[in-house]
């Protein structure tokens, strides 16, 4: 089924079903930063490997652009209550003193997202699988703003440790399915270093409870990095009954936080149209849905975050991938999207790295 797709496709598929297999609960990322780390250095890479972040370059410089990619995912922990609650919320809370404000159209979202789902334990150390179970119920609890779920084969853990969701990754006929956000990213960079990309690309912590880009900040202020090209990868939620063949490339003009760079937002658009590879500009997207159907917000970006916390000192744009069944161990990406993507992707840096080579 695959082998209609290039080598390139294929082992952005294998490797995302690879790095899916190693756990990486946001506030718990260390032993999949650990991994790929190791990967990418078999491939002769630089890696600089701190708790927060992992900053990868090739053994030359001949591109500048900066890809900034999250590694972390959704998933539950144990509590000081004997609970297994949502981790999100609770290292918000712990790490950053903030008060989770989900509504409970959202707290039901997120219950439904795990229910009869199997899910693992691991050491947060380590990454070593400590036990499995299945999530058999959740209720909310209102007095710690939370969801609670019930597995009955994960007792007695100590607090503090991770539940990540099971490992499946498939490929069905056109498309693929798993835990996709944000491993596939990290798919496509892998994929990218081996096929001779020049550049740096970042893997950050802490995206999905809105802190990763304290990390892209951290590293954009050495001088090394002044004139780079910062593109933030991720995927894009779209709604299953509106829409069939994600097959385009997700770019955005902004976010609920800010405008993002419009001269390298502009660079891409034109990279695509110049490789016939489809765009759709999720802003101008939300723009023209019914108003019924209209989003609350723009959405939430962590390159809007940065943008809005330095007030525009680092800025640049975002490159997403389009997907059904957003945060749930069934997001699914079309392997039409994967090439695009890639293609685009692959496109856009040679052109750079063209670029760059003749401003040295």
């Amino acid at each position: 089924m695959l082998g209609k797709w290039d080598a390139s496709v294929q082992q952005i598929i294998r490797k995302t079903s690879e790095y899916l297999a190693v756990p990486s609960v946001v506030g718990f990322e260390a032993s999949f930063l650990h991994y790929l780390a190791g990967d990418l250095r078999n491939l002769g890479l630089e890696c600089e490997l701190t708790a927060r972040y992992l900053l990868v370059a090739a053994r030359e410089i001949t591109n500048d652009v900066l890809l900034s990619i999250h590694v972390d995912r959704h998933g539950l922990i144990t509590t000081a209550h004997g609970d297994l609650e949502y981790a999100a919320f609770v290292m918000r809370a712990e790490k950053y003193q903030e008060e989770p404000s989900a509504s409970l159209q959202m707290l039901n979202r997120i219950r439904s997202r795990f229910l009869g789902e199997q899910v693992f334990a691991y050491d947060a150390n380590t990454g070593t699988i400590l036990c499995e179970g299945i999530i058999e119920d959740a209720f909310v609890s209102s007095a710690r703003e939370n969801m609670v779920f019930v597995a009955p084969q994960l007792k007695n853990l100590p607090v503090g440790t991770p539940i990540s969701y099971g490992a499946k990754c498939d490929s069905r006929e056109t498309s693929l399915r798993g835990q996709l956000d944000n491993a596939i990213s990290v798919a496509i960079a892998f994929n990218v270093f081996s096929t001779g990309f020049g550049g740096r690309v970042l893997f950050t912590c802490e995206e999905e409870i809105g802190h990763s880009w304290q990390s892209i900040q951290t590293v954009l202020e050495r001088g090394t990095f002044e004139n780079a090209k910062l593109i933030v990868m991720d995927t894009s939620p779209f709604a299953t009954e509106e829409n069939h063949d994600l097959d385009f490339v997700v770019l955005r003009n902004r976010d609920a936080h800010s405008l993002f760079d419009p001269a390298l937002t502009e660079e891409l658009k034109d990279c695509a149209e110049r490789s016939g590879i489809p765009v759709v500009f999720k802003d101008s997207w939300i723009e023209q849905q019914p108003q019924k159907k209209l989003l609350v917000s723009y959405g939430s970006t962590e390159l809007g975050r940065l943008i809005k916390a330095t007030e525009g000192r680092w800025n640049g744009t975002t490159l997403q991938i389009p997907t059904l069944d957003y945060h749930t161990n069934r997001e699914s990406a079309s392997f039409a999207a994967i090439k695009n993507i890639h293609g685009f992707l692959a496109a856009y840096l040679r052109l750079n790295a063209n670029e760059f080579g003749k401003n040295r």
